[in-house]
């Protein structure tokens, strides 16, 4: 299968064969949008377009991104870089939250607490007095986690081992930090709590929430579940769900100016499939918005993937190009 892109975007065709005389392909494509205004989207600067997929993986402070593959997600990725900011200047927590379709994820953050004792005569741990703060950045790191001491050496926790408030031992947390991002509808109140973490950067395919839902495990008996969302990139509570044209991203909390609002706008790409003399035009569905406010981008990767018999010295062909007006 020969591959032609006429647009300016990165794309690929991925292929593969899993069945004797069954060809299997995946055509991903991904366009970068800026954000005006917090509403309006629109194609990136010449200086700012994306001009490649993910060939390895990106690492970033905020969270990694995965390469891109053949494989296709489960529904449609949403993933978030940015900080948490008030518009009141400093204050001890902020709700952020994030709607689009049927995503809603709200979020609690926090100033910097750590376990203390408050009362001499109780042997009690209780978080003290959040820290003031303006911005607190949206990463694993600030939710909950991390590694604890063991005699072993240290122990991470598996869902996310790079957070904080982690703890096996009231010795162990006292004076040491809570997390900055919690679930509202379940705040931590004891010290030994191991709530699931929140989140909305890219979430590791290695990490517990993704391995929960893809392995089970009854006795001896291991089955693995892929239709649960092996491939996908987001943290569960924003993967597995289809995102469709015309629906509107909401994002509270994380711009000092107000709240971000934008339509994800019609796919403007289509496929052209050409297996010997027929023609095939088929639509891309929308695989993963990549939000990042720290420079006011959109990224929309778009998805197709389609089989077909294997005809010795059939001509084949796929053209990616712009849907025409």
């Amino acid at each position: 299968m020969d591959f032609f892109n006429e647009t300016d975007c990165p794309a690929e065709l991925f292929r593969s064969a899993f069945e004797e005389d069954v060809l299997h392909n995946s055509l991903l494509v991904r366009i970068r949008y800026e954000l005006a205004d917090n509403k309006q989207l629109v194609i990136a600067s010449e200086k700012n377009k994306l001009t490649s997929l993910r060939q390895d993986i990106i690492e970033d402070e905020y969270g990694n991104l995965e390469p891109d593959i053949f494989f296709s997600r489960t529904g449609t990725d949403l993933m978030i870089f940015g900080d948490a900011v008030s518009d009141k200047g400093k204050v001890k927590n902020l709700t952020v939250s994030v709607t689009a379709g049927d995503y809603q994820l709200s979020m609690m953050v926090i100033g910097n607490r750590i376990w203390e004792k408050r009362n001499s005569k109780s042997q009690d741990l209780t978080p003290s007095e959040p820290e003031p703060f303006e911005k607190m950045p949206m990463t694993y790191k600030n939710a909950f986690g991390g590694k604890t001491k063991t005699e072993y050496g240290d122990l991470p926790f598996a869902d996310n081992p790079l957070g904080k408030g982690y703890y096996l031992t009231k010795e162990e947390a006292e004076n040491k930090p809570l997390p900055n991002i919690e679930n509202p509808k379940a705040l931590i109140k004891q010290w030994n709590e191991q709530p699931e973490p929140v989140g909305i950067a890219p979430y590791p395919s290695n990490w517990g929430l993704r391995l929960k839902r893809i392995v089970s495990v009854k006795g001896d008996d291991i089955e693995l579940l892929p239709e649960n969302g092996i491939f996908d990139k987001a943290i569960p509570a924003l993967s597995g769900k289809r995102l469709e044209s015309g629906q509107i991203v909401s994002i509270v909390g994380m711009r000092k100016s107000g709240k971000v609002q934008f339509q994800l706008p019609i796919c403007p790409f289509e496929a052209i499939v050409s297996l010997g003399n027929k023609v095939h035009i088929r639509e891309l569905v929308l695989e993963e918005v990549l939000i990042d406010l720290r420079q006011s981008t959109v990224d929309l990767s778009y998805r197709k993937n389609f089989n077909y018999d294997f005809v010795p010295h059939q001509i084949r062909k796929t053209v990616l190009r712009w849907k025409s007006v």
